[in-house]
């Protein structure tokens, strides 16, 4: 992403910016023109009093050629006008400064929330109930390879799970680095168990005749996939497919030799 996230903090920063910081300089440069103006008149009827007619000189009297001599109000205009613009690029930069540092806060707040959410699904998949639905699941994608007819729908819970994770990543609740880092290795392997030769994804597609069952986690797994792709880690190319799924069923098929009997998932045998 860049993370949907990010985008809404960015329209955030521009619609404050153009709310309050451009008024707020606008009023400024016209307050300070408004002192300066009254400044200069000031200055310049300061010296005006009543005189009668001067007599008019004689030629001997006129100077040589002089070079004419700027109103004495001139200095005055120039300084008012250059404290009006500093004093408007002031408040300009202390309004992008404040903005700046409520957008940290605001992106400080959403990691540490994300952080909480994926800290807790990081426990609800380590769990004794989700880590017989893992071993379940790994048994389905084995009973899949065999030829043997599976219903996604019903036999495989952990795909809701990365559903909604993919959900919330796209959504921008999740930190999609902080889900890589958690849920990468698995995410990507699952999605490589169902669809290899015998797609489950499609044929329950197809099945349903709905073209958005699991889009969710299509997405995911392409995000994955990018990440993994960013660090040069070829992880899903065509001659390792079969390698990663036999590492994900070796990992999950092992989690039934620590669960409480109670909980180790029923494979149906068939014959």
């Amino acid at each position: 992403m860049k993370t949907n996230a990010r985008s809404w903090l960015s329209s955030w920063v521009f619609f404050l910016l153009s709310t309050f910081a451009i008024p707020i300089a606008v009023t400024a440069i016209q307050a300070e023109a408004a002192t300066s103006h009254t400044t200069i008149e000031a200055v310049s009827g300061a010296g005006r009093t009543p005189t009668r007619p001067l007599p008019r000189p004689r030629p001997s009297d006129v100077p040589a050629l002089q070079a004419p001599t700027p109103p004495p109000h001139t200095a005055v205009v120039e300084t008012a006008t250059w404290a009006a613009w500093v004093t408007a690029t002031a408040t300009l930069l202390g309004v992008i400064v404040a903005l700046i540092g409520v957008w940290w806060q605001l992106r400080r707040q959403w990691l540490l929330n994300s952080a909480t959410a994926v800290t807790a699904l990081t426990d609800r998949f380590t769990s004794e109930e989700w880590r017989a639905y893992r071993a379940h699941c790994a048994a389905v994608i084995q009973l899949n390879d065999s030829g043997e007819p599976v219903d996604l729908a019903k036999d495989f819970p952990i795909l809701g799970f990365f559903e909604t994770m993919g959900h919330l990543v796209r959504r921008g609740i999740l930190d999609e680095q902080m889900i890589w880092n958690k849920f990468g290795w698995y995410i990507v392997r699952y999605h490589l168990a169902l669809s290899s030769d015998r797609n489950l994804i499609e044929a329950n597609r197809r099945s349903e005749n709905d073209d958005t069952l699991w889009e969710e986690f299509d997405w995911l797994n392409r995000r994955m996939l990018r990440i993994y792709s960013r660090k040069s880690v070829n992880i899903a190319g065509p001659e390792l497919r079969r390698q990663r799924v036999d590492e994900l069923l070796q990992q999950e098929l092992n989690l039934t030799h620590f669960l409480d009997p109670a909980l180790r998932p029923i494979i149906i045998r068939r014959s």
